[in-house]
Protein backbone atom coordinates (compact mmCIF):
# COMPACT_ATOMS: atom_id res chain seq x y z
CA UNK A 1 0.00 0.00 0.00
CA UNK A 2 2.61 2.13 0.69
CA UNK A 3 4.88 1.62 -2.33
CA UNK A 4 1.21 2.27 -4.52
CA UNK A 5 0.55 6.06 -3.11
CA UNK A 6 4.38 6.73 -3.30
CA UNK A 7 4.04 5.86 -6.55
CA UNK A 8 1.03 8.31 -7.43
CA UNK A 9 2.55 10.99 -5.49
CA UNK A 10 5.67 10.56 -7.63
CA UNK A 11 3.16 10.65 -11.16
CA UNK A 12 1.49 13.69 -9.63
CA UNK A 13 4.68 15.91 -8.79
CA UNK A 14 6.12 14.65 -12.30
CA UNK A 15 2.93 16.46 -13.80
CA UNK A 16 2.66 19.68 -11.43
CA UNK A 17 6.06 20.74 -10.72
CA UNK A 18 7.17 23.68 -12.90
CA UNK A 19 9.93 22.52 -15.42
CA UNK A 20 8.96 18.93 -15.40
CA UNK A 21 7.03 18.24 -18.90
CA UNK A 22 6.93 15.47 -21.37
CA UNK A 23 9.56 15.98 -24.56
CA UNK A 24 8.28 17.99 -27.26
CA UNK A 25 7.61 16.86 -30.68
CA UNK A 26 11.10 16.95 -32.78
CA UNK A 27 10.19 20.01 -35.21
CA UNK A 28 7.37 21.20 -33.11
CA UNK A 29 8.31 25.03 -33.46
CA UNK A 30 9.42 27.06 -35.72
CA UNK A 31 12.40 28.02 -34.29
CA UNK A 32 13.86 24.30 -33.90
CA UNK A 33 12.82 23.19 -37.46
CA UNK A 34 14.72 19.92 -38.47
CA UNK A 35 17.00 20.46 -40.51
CA UNK A 36 17.57 18.54 -43.82
CA UNK A 37 20.20 18.36 -46.17
CA UNK A 38 20.81 18.56 -50.26
CA UNK A 39 18.41 16.44 -52.39
CA UNK A 40 17.58 13.63 -52.71
CA UNK A 41 16.17 13.66 -49.31
CA UNK A 42 13.74 10.69 -47.39
CA UNK A 43 13.27 11.21 -43.86
CA UNK A 44 10.25 10.18 -41.51
CA UNK A 45 8.03 12.37 -39.39
CA UNK A 46 5.86 11.77 -36.90
CA UNK A 47 3.42 14.65 -35.99
CA UNK A 48 1.92 12.78 -32.90
CA UNK A 49 2.46 14.89 -29.75
CA UNK A 50 3.35 18.13 -31.78
CA UNK A 51 1.00 21.20 -31.49
CA UNK A 52 0.20 24.32 -33.31
CA UNK A 53 1.76 27.89 -32.49
CA UNK A 54 -0.31 30.83 -32.98
CA UNK A 55 2.23 32.45 -35.48
CA UNK A 56 2.05 29.46 -37.42
CA UNK A 57 0.72 30.18 -41.44
CA UNK A 58 -2.91 28.95 -42.03
CA UNK A 59 -3.19 29.67 -45.72
CA UNK A 60 -2.13 26.28 -47.31
CA UNK A 61 -5.34 24.10 -46.23
CA UNK A 62 -8.07 24.16 -43.57
CA UNK A 63 -7.11 25.03 -40.42
CA UNK A 64 -3.66 23.73 -39.50
CA UNK A 65 -2.97 21.35 -36.20
CA UNK A 66 0.17 19.23 -34.93
CA UNK A 67 2.84 21.05 -36.87
CA UNK A 68 6.23 19.90 -37.60
CA UNK A 69 8.78 21.83 -39.50
CA UNK A 70 11.75 21.67 -41.06
CA UNK A 71 13.87 23.40 -43.04
CA UNK A 72 16.47 23.64 -46.47
CA UNK A 73 18.56 25.87 -47.38
CA UNK A 74 19.55 25.98 -50.88
CA UNK A 75 22.99 24.93 -52.13
CA UNK A 76 22.11 25.68 -55.99
CA UNK A 77 19.58 27.34 -57.76
CA UNK A 78 16.84 24.79 -59.19
CA UNK A 79 13.75 23.93 -58.66
CA UNK A 80 12.70 21.27 -55.98
CA UNK A 81 9.66 18.78 -55.15
CA UNK A 82 8.64 17.87 -51.86
CA UNK A 83 6.06 14.76 -51.27
CA UNK A 84 5.40 12.98 -48.49
CA UNK A 85 4.37 9.62 -48.83
CA UNK A 86 3.84 6.35 -46.98
CA UNK A 87 1.28 8.90 -44.42
CA UNK A 88 -0.82 7.52 -41.73
CA UNK A 89 -3.14 10.32 -41.73
CA UNK A 90 -4.34 13.08 -43.47
CA UNK A 91 -0.59 15.22 -43.47
CA UNK A 92 -1.05 18.13 -45.59
CA UNK A 93 2.25 20.04 -46.31
CA UNK A 94 3.06 23.78 -46.82
CA UNK A 95 6.51 25.30 -48.17
CA UNK A 96 7.39 28.90 -47.13
CA UNK A 97 10.60 30.96 -48.59
CA UNK A 98 11.35 34.07 -45.78
CA UNK A 99 12.21 35.05 -42.80
CA UNK A 100 10.24 34.24 -39.24
CA UNK A 101 7.45 36.86 -39.59
CA UNK A 102 7.36 37.43 -43.11
CA UNK A 103 7.09 33.87 -45.10
CA UNK A 104 6.05 33.70 -48.26
CA UNK A 105 4.17 30.52 -49.32
CA UNK A 106 5.82 28.46 -52.51
CA UNK A 107 4.46 25.20 -52.45
CA UNK A 108 1.02 23.61 -50.97
CA UNK A 109 -0.04 20.12 -50.98
CA UNK A 110 -4.23 20.31 -51.25
CA UNK A 111 -6.93 17.67 -52.46
CA UNK A 112 -6.13 18.54 -55.80
CA UNK A 113 -2.23 18.21 -55.87
CA UNK A 114 0.11 15.43 -54.35
CA UNK A 115 3.23 17.68 -53.98
CA UNK A 116 4.82 20.99 -53.59
CA UNK A 117 7.29 22.25 -56.34
CA UNK A 118 9.14 25.06 -56.05
CA UNK A 119 12.04 27.31 -57.15
CA UNK A 120 15.13 27.87 -55.39
CA UNK A 121 17.43 30.27 -55.26
CA UNK A 122 21.42 29.51 -53.96
CA UNK A 123 22.21 29.88 -50.50
CA UNK A 124 18.27 30.71 -49.40
CA UNK A 125 16.51 28.79 -47.02
CA UNK A 126 13.05 27.11 -47.57
CA UNK A 127 10.64 26.19 -44.66
CA UNK A 128 8.42 23.16 -44.70
CA UNK A 129 5.08 22.78 -42.15
CA UNK A 130 3.68 19.89 -42.16
CA UNK A 131 0.48 19.80 -40.19
CA UNK A 132 -2.91 17.62 -39.82
CA UNK A 133 -6.20 19.70 -40.93
CA UNK A 134 -8.05 17.21 -39.44
CA UNK A 135 -6.57 16.88 -35.83
CA UNK A 136 -5.41 12.64 -36.21
CA UNK A 137 -1.76 13.22 -36.40
CA UNK A 138 0.56 9.77 -37.66
CA UNK A 139 3.72 9.12 -39.29
CA UNK A 140 4.70 9.63 -42.74
CA UNK A 141 8.01 9.91 -45.34
CA UNK A 142 9.47 13.37 -46.28
CA UNK A 143 10.81 13.17 -49.75
CA UNK A 144 12.69 16.09 -51.41
CA UNK A 145 14.03 16.25 -54.80
CA UNK A 146 15.84 17.88 -57.55
CA UNK A 147 13.09 18.38 -60.61
CA UNK A 148 14.12 19.69 -63.97
CA UNK A 149 12.36 23.01 -64.75
CA UNK A 150 10.00 22.72 -68.23
CA UNK A 151 11.50 23.83 -70.96
CA UNK A 152 9.52 25.88 -72.02
CA UNK A 153 8.69 28.03 -68.82
CA UNK A 154 9.38 31.43 -70.40
CA UNK A 155 7.52 33.09 -73.55
CA UNK A 156 10.95 33.12 -75.09
CA UNK A 157 11.50 29.42 -74.92
CA UNK A 158 7.80 28.40 -75.93
CA UNK A 159 7.58 25.11 -77.73
CA UNK A 160 5.74 24.52 -81.17
CA UNK A 161 2.28 23.08 -80.21
CA UNK A 162 1.54 21.17 -83.66
CA UNK A 163 -1.72 20.17 -85.15
CA UNK A 164 -3.13 16.97 -83.88
CA UNK A 165 -0.53 15.75 -81.21
CA UNK A 166 -0.98 15.99 -77.38
CA UNK A 167 1.89 17.70 -75.24
CA UNK A 168 2.33 16.65 -71.92
CA UNK A 169 4.15 18.87 -69.39
CA UNK A 170 4.52 19.36 -65.54
CA UNK A 171 2.93 22.92 -65.11
CA UNK A 172 3.82 22.44 -60.92
CA UNK A 173 7.43 23.00 -62.34
CA UNK A 174 7.14 26.01 -64.07
CA UNK A 175 7.30 29.64 -62.48
CA UNK A 176 5.82 33.09 -63.37
CA UNK A 177 8.50 35.78 -65.30
CA UNK A 178 8.99 39.16 -64.78
CA UNK A 179 6.39 41.21 -66.72
CA UNK A 180 4.45 38.31 -67.70
CA UNK A 181 0.64 39.09 -68.61
CA UNK A 182 -2.05 38.22 -66.49
CA UNK A 183 -4.67 36.38 -68.05
CA UNK A 184 -8.41 37.73 -68.22
CA UNK A 185 -9.89 34.23 -66.52
CA UNK A 186 -6.92 33.08 -64.12
CA UNK A 187 -5.71 36.64 -62.35
CA UNK A 188 -3.87 34.76 -59.33
CA UNK A 189 -2.03 32.18 -61.71
CA UNK A 190 2.05 31.83 -60.49
CA UNK A 191 2.72 29.02 -62.73
CA UNK A 192 2.70 29.07 -66.53
CA UNK A 193 4.06 27.41 -69.57
CA UNK A 194 4.15 28.47 -73.09
CA UNK A 195 3.27 27.33 -76.64
CA UNK A 196 3.92 28.77 -80.03
CA UNK A 197 1.33 28.41 -82.93
CA UNK A 198 2.15 29.60 -86.63
CA UNK A 199 -1.20 29.76 -88.80
CA UNK A 200 -0.44 28.24 -92.30
CA UNK A 201 -3.63 29.55 -93.17
CA UNK A 202 -7.11 31.74 -91.60
CA UNK A 203 -8.97 29.74 -89.63
CA UNK A 204 -10.71 28.58 -86.14
CA UNK A 205 -8.44 26.42 -84.67
CA UNK A 206 -9.30 24.80 -81.07
CA UNK A 207 -7.15 24.14 -77.84
CA UNK A 208 -7.72 21.19 -75.74
CA UNK A 209 -6.59 20.34 -72.42
CA UNK A 210 -6.76 17.85 -69.59
CA UNK A 211 -5.31 19.58 -66.03
CA UNK A 212 -6.40 19.57 -62.51
CA UNK A 213 -7.27 23.28 -62.27
CA UNK A 214 -5.49 25.54 -65.09
CA UNK A 215 -6.71 28.65 -67.60
CA UNK A 216 -5.70 28.42 -70.98
CA UNK A 217 -5.43 32.09 -72.79
CA UNK A 218 -3.91 32.92 -76.54
CA UNK A 219 -1.68 36.12 -77.20
CA UNK A 220 -0.95 37.49 -81.25
CA UNK A 221 3.09 37.23 -80.52
CA UNK A 222 4.14 41.03 -80.57
CA UNK A 223 0.90 42.09 -79.18
CA UNK A 224 0.13 42.47 -75.73
CA UNK A 225 -3.30 41.84 -76.04
CA UNK A 226 -5.34 38.57 -75.26
CA UNK A 227 -7.17 37.01 -78.07
CA UNK A 228 -9.42 34.49 -76.01
CA UNK A 229 -9.18 32.98 -72.43
CA UNK A 230 -10.86 29.96 -71.08
CA UNK A 231 -10.65 28.72 -67.65
CA UNK A 232 -10.31 24.66 -66.63
CA UNK A 233 -13.51 24.85 -64.51
CA UNK A 234 -15.60 25.68 -66.83
CA UNK A 235 -14.35 23.66 -70.33
CA UNK A 236 -11.48 22.02 -71.56
CA UNK A 237 -11.39 23.46 -74.69
CA UNK A 238 -10.51 26.96 -76.21
CA UNK A 239 -11.56 28.48 -79.33
CA UNK A 240 -9.52 31.04 -81.04
CA UNK A 241 -9.20 32.85 -84.53
CA UNK A 242 -6.21 33.25 -86.75
CA UNK A 243 -4.68 34.77 -89.39
CA UNK A 244 -2.98 33.26 -91.75
CA UNK A 245 0.74 33.86 -91.47
CA UNK A 246 0.75 35.28 -87.67
CA UNK A 247 2.58 33.75 -84.95
CA UNK A 248 0.15 32.96 -81.49
CA UNK A 249 1.43 32.23 -77.97
CA UNK A 250 -0.85 29.62 -75.88
CA UNK A 251 -0.37 30.11 -72.02
CA UNK A 252 -0.98 27.80 -69.96
CA UNK A 253 -1.12 28.59 -66.11
CA UNK A 254 -2.50 27.64 -62.70
CA UNK A 255 -1.67 28.42 -58.93
CA UNK A 256 0.46 26.45 -56.36
CA UNK A 257 -2.17 24.86 -54.94
CA UNK A 258 -3.64 23.12 -58.09
CA UNK A 259 -0.68 23.33 -60.92
CA UNK A 260 0.21 19.64 -61.73
CA UNK A 261 0.24 17.65 -64.55
CA UNK A 262 -1.55 18.53 -68.06
CA UNK A 263 -1.54 17.37 -71.84
CA UNK A 264 -2.06 19.78 -74.44
CA UNK A 265 -3.43 19.45 -78.24
CA UNK A 266 -4.26 21.86 -81.44
CA UNK A 267 -7.00 20.90 -84.01
CA UNK A 268 -9.13 22.46 -86.18
CA UNK A 269 -12.42 23.91 -84.83
CA UNK A 270 -15.87 21.90 -84.68
CA UNK A 271 -17.93 23.49 -86.99
CA UNK A 272 -21.21 25.66 -85.57
CA UNK A 273 -24.39 24.19 -85.69
CA UNK A 274 -26.92 26.96 -85.27
CA UNK A 275 -29.97 26.97 -84.53
CA UNK A 276 -32.43 28.99 -83.01
CA UNK A 277 -34.97 28.61 -79.70
CA UNK A 278 -39.00 29.73 -80.37
CA UNK A 279 -40.30 30.15 -76.73
CA UNK A 280 -43.67 28.84 -78.37
CA UNK A 281 -42.82 25.72 -80.06
CA UNK A 282 -45.80 23.90 -80.98
CA UNK A 283 -48.51 25.61 -83.26
CA UNK A 284 -48.62 28.60 -82.60
CA UNK A 285 -50.94 31.57 -83.76
CA UNK A 286 -51.78 34.67 -85.14
CA UNK A 287 -51.75 36.34 -81.81
CA UNK A 288 -48.77 35.04 -80.26
CA UNK A 289 -45.58 37.42 -80.08
CA UNK A 290 -42.97 34.85 -80.46
CA UNK A 291 -39.90 35.21 -79.07
CA UNK A 292 -36.53 34.20 -80.97
CA UNK A 293 -33.41 32.96 -79.32
CA UNK A 294 -30.29 32.28 -81.60
CA UNK A 295 -27.45 29.75 -81.12
CA UNK A 296 -24.26 28.74 -82.40
CA UNK A 297 -24.58 25.17 -81.14
CA UNK A 298 -20.95 25.22 -79.48
CA UNK A 299 -21.73 27.10 -76.81
CA UNK A 300 -20.40 30.63 -77.94
CA UNK A 301 -22.67 33.45 -78.33
CA UNK A 302 -23.24 34.52 -81.87
CA UNK A 303 -21.28 38.06 -82.27
CA UNK A 304 -23.07 39.10 -85.11
CA UNK A 305 -25.68 37.07 -87.57
CA UNK A 306 -29.63 37.67 -89.14
CA UNK A 307 -32.80 35.56 -88.56
CA UNK A 308 -34.78 35.11 -91.29
CA UNK A 309 -38.30 34.32 -90.14
CA UNK A 310 -40.09 32.80 -93.30
CA UNK A 311 -42.39 35.28 -94.07
CA UNK A 312 -40.49 37.95 -96.03
CA UNK A 313 -39.25 39.53 -92.29
CA UNK A 314 -35.65 39.26 -90.47
CA UNK A 315 -34.32 40.56 -87.73
CA UNK A 316 -30.34 40.97 -86.74
CA UNK A 317 -28.91 38.58 -84.19
CA UNK A 318 -27.92 40.89 -80.96
CA UNK A 319 -26.92 40.10 -77.65
CA UNK A 320 -30.89 40.63 -77.07
CA UNK A 321 -33.85 38.40 -78.40
CA UNK A 322 -35.78 38.85 -81.35
CA UNK A 323 -40.16 39.41 -81.02
CA UNK A 324 -41.82 38.25 -84.41
CA UNK A 325 -45.51 37.87 -84.98
CA UNK A 326 -46.97 36.04 -88.37
CA UNK A 327 -49.55 37.51 -90.17
CA UNK A 328 -51.52 34.38 -91.52
CA UNK A 329 -51.07 30.58 -90.62
CA UNK A 330 -48.95 27.91 -92.36
CA UNK A 331 -45.33 26.65 -92.63
CA UNK A 332 -42.38 28.94 -92.21
CA UNK A 333 -38.42 28.12 -92.46
CA UNK A 334 -37.08 29.99 -89.68
CA UNK A 335 -33.14 30.89 -90.97
CA UNK A 336 -30.67 31.80 -88.44
CA UNK A 337 -26.98 32.41 -89.61
CA UNK A 338 -24.68 33.93 -87.38
CA UNK A 339 -20.80 34.12 -86.41
CA UNK A 340 -19.10 33.53 -83.42
CA UNK A 341 -15.94 35.73 -82.15
CA UNK A 342 -13.71 33.66 -82.96
CA UNK A 343 -14.25 33.74 -86.72
CA UNK A 344 -16.20 30.46 -87.21
CA UNK A 345 -19.61 31.14 -89.19
CA UNK A 346 -22.65 29.15 -90.31
CA UNK A 347 -25.83 28.33 -90.86
CA UNK A 348 -28.78 26.42 -89.45
CA UNK A 349 -33.04 26.30 -89.79
CA UNK A 350 -36.34 24.82 -88.40
CA UNK A 351 -39.51 24.88 -89.50
CA UNK A 352 -42.02 26.22 -87.29
CA UNK A 353 -46.08 25.71 -88.24
CA UNK A 354 -48.70 28.72 -87.27
CA UNK A 355 -52.22 27.21 -86.42
CA UNK A 356 -54.51 28.99 -85.43
CA UNK A 357 -57.80 27.48 -84.00
CA UNK A 358 -60.29 29.58 -82.02
CA UNK A 359 -63.58 29.87 -81.17
CA UNK A 360 -65.63 32.73 -79.47
CA UNK A 361 -69.13 33.13 -77.64
CA UNK A 362 -70.94 35.30 -79.58
CA UNK A 363 -74.00 35.29 -77.61
CA UNK A 364 -76.26 34.25 -74.45
CA UNK A 365 -79.32 34.63 -74.14
CA UNK A 366 -81.18 33.98 -70.71
CA UNK A 367 -85.02 35.22 -70.10
CA UNK A 368 -85.71 38.32 -68.22
CA UNK A 369 -87.48 36.90 -65.29
CA UNK A 370 -89.01 33.79 -64.63
CA UNK A 371 -90.62 31.85 -61.25
CA UNK A 372 -89.17 29.19 -59.09
CA UNK A 373 -89.99 25.43 -60.80
CA UNK A 374 -90.70 27.01 -64.37
CA UNK A 375 -88.29 25.31 -67.07
CA UNK A 376 -87.07 28.14 -69.45
CA UNK A 377 -84.89 27.87 -72.73
CA UNK A 378 -81.04 29.35 -72.77
CA UNK A 379 -79.49 29.58 -75.85
CA UNK A 380 -75.59 30.31 -76.93
CA UNK A 381 -74.07 31.04 -80.16
CA UNK A 382 -70.34 30.36 -80.70
CA UNK A 383 -68.68 30.88 -83.77
CA UNK A 384 -65.75 29.07 -84.84
CA UNK A 385 -62.25 30.91 -86.68
CA UNK A 386 -60.37 29.77 -89.62
CA UNK A 387 -61.17 25.87 -89.67
CA UNK A 388 -64.02 23.84 -88.86
CA UNK A 389 -63.64 22.83 -84.90
CA UNK A 390 -65.61 20.51 -82.39
CA UNK A 391 -66.89 23.15 -79.81
CA UNK A 392 -68.03 22.49 -76.24
CA UNK A 393 -70.40 24.92 -74.53
CA UNK A 394 -70.48 24.42 -70.72
CA UNK A 395 -73.33 26.20 -69.08
CA UNK A 396 -72.75 27.43 -65.53
CA UNK A 397 -74.75 29.41 -62.65
CA UNK A 398 -73.44 30.98 -59.83
CA UNK A 399 -74.12 29.44 -56.48
CA UNK A 400 -74.78 31.70 -52.82
CA UNK A 401 -71.48 30.92 -52.10
CA UNK A 402 -69.76 32.90 -55.23
CA UNK A 403 -68.73 30.31 -56.90
CA UNK A 404 -69.85 29.17 -60.37
CA UNK A 405 -71.34 25.53 -60.55
CA UNK A 406 -71.76 23.68 -64.60
CA UNK A 407 -75.02 22.30 -64.91
CA UNK A 408 -75.50 21.66 -68.14
CA UNK A 409 -73.23 21.22 -71.48
CA UNK A 410 -73.23 20.16 -75.17
CA UNK A 411 -70.49 19.31 -77.82
CA UNK A 412 -71.69 20.46 -81.71
CA UNK A 413 -69.35 20.94 -84.89
CA UNK A 414 -69.10 24.35 -86.60
CA UNK A 415 -67.98 24.77 -89.87
CA UNK A 416 -64.96 27.51 -90.31
CA UNK A 417 -66.15 31.13 -90.21
CA UNK A 418 -69.83 29.83 -88.83
CA UNK A 419 -72.45 30.39 -86.18
CA UNK A 420 -73.40 27.47 -84.47
CA UNK A 421 -76.57 27.92 -81.68
CA UNK A 422 -76.49 25.41 -78.49
CA UNK A 423 -79.61 25.30 -76.93
CA UNK A 424 -80.10 24.55 -73.14
CA UNK A 425 -82.77 24.37 -70.20
CA UNK A 426 -83.18 25.35 -66.77
CA UNK A 427 -85.08 24.97 -64.20
CA UNK A 428 -85.30 27.81 -61.70
CA UNK A 429 -85.55 26.64 -58.19
CA UNK A 430 -86.82 28.36 -54.40
CA UNK A 431 -82.82 29.07 -54.07
CA UNK A 432 -82.97 31.01 -56.59
CA UNK A 433 -86.20 33.24 -55.75
CA UNK A 434 -84.67 33.47 -52.75
CA UNK A 435 -82.00 35.30 -54.27
CA UNK A 436 -84.41 36.89 -56.81
CA UNK A 437 -81.89 36.75 -59.56
CA UNK A 438 -79.55 33.86 -61.38
CA UNK A 439 -76.47 34.60 -62.85
CA UNK A 440 -75.50 32.33 -66.31
CA UNK A 441 -71.98 31.93 -67.30
CA UNK A 442 -71.18 29.97 -71.42
CA UNK A 443 -68.11 28.83 -71.52
CA UNK A 444 -66.50 27.84 -75.37
CA UNK A 445 -63.74 25.18 -75.51
CA UNK A 446 -61.91 22.92 -78.10
CA UNK A 447 -61.35 19.51 -76.91
CA UNK A 448 -60.14 17.79 -79.94
CA UNK A 449 -57.47 20.61 -80.52
CA UNK A 450 -54.71 20.06 -77.98
CA UNK A 451 -53.05 23.27 -77.78
CA UNK A 452 -55.87 24.84 -76.86
CA UNK A 453 -58.07 28.01 -78.02
CA UNK A 454 -55.31 30.98 -79.65
CA UNK A 455 -57.43 33.31 -78.53
CA UNK A 456 -59.18 32.30 -75.06
CA UNK A 457 -60.34 36.05 -73.68
CA UNK A 458 -63.66 35.59 -76.53
CA UNK A 459 -64.45 32.05 -74.89
CA UNK A 460 -66.79 32.76 -72.21
CA UNK A 461 -69.86 35.49 -71.88
CA UNK A 462 -72.50 36.12 -68.85
CA UNK A 463 -75.80 36.87 -68.42
CA UNK A 464 -78.42 37.65 -66.08
CA UNK A 465 -82.22 36.58 -65.19
CA UNK A 466 -82.84 39.48 -63.12
CA UNK A 467 -86.48 38.86 -61.68
CA UNK A 468 -86.90 35.31 -59.95
CA UNK A 469 -90.49 35.06 -57.86
CA UNK A 470 -91.83 32.25 -56.15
Amino acid sequence: MRIRILSMVACLITVLLPGVAQAAAPGDDFDAAIPVGAAPVRTTVDTTGATRADSDPTDCYGDPSNTVWLRHTATESGMLRAQLTDRKSNARLAVYAGTPGALSKVGCITDFVSSATFATTEGATYYFMIFEPYNYPGSMTFTLDKVAPEANDNRAAATTLPFLEWRQGDLSASTIEAGEPSASCERDADKSVWYRYTADRARAVQVSFRSGWSAVSVYREGEPSEVACEPMFTTDRLVFGTVAGASYLIRLASTTERAGGYELRLDNAPALAPGVWVSKQDYPSVYDDLTFEPYSGVGKPFVSGEIRFGDGSSAPVTDKESKHRYAKDGEYQVTVTGSTADGRSGTGSRKLTVTTHEVAVTGLMVPASARAGQTKRITVAAKAGRYAESVKVQLLRKGTNGYWQEFASLTQSIGADRTVEFPFAYTYTAEDAATGKVEFKAVATLPDWYYGDARPEDNERTATTTQVRN
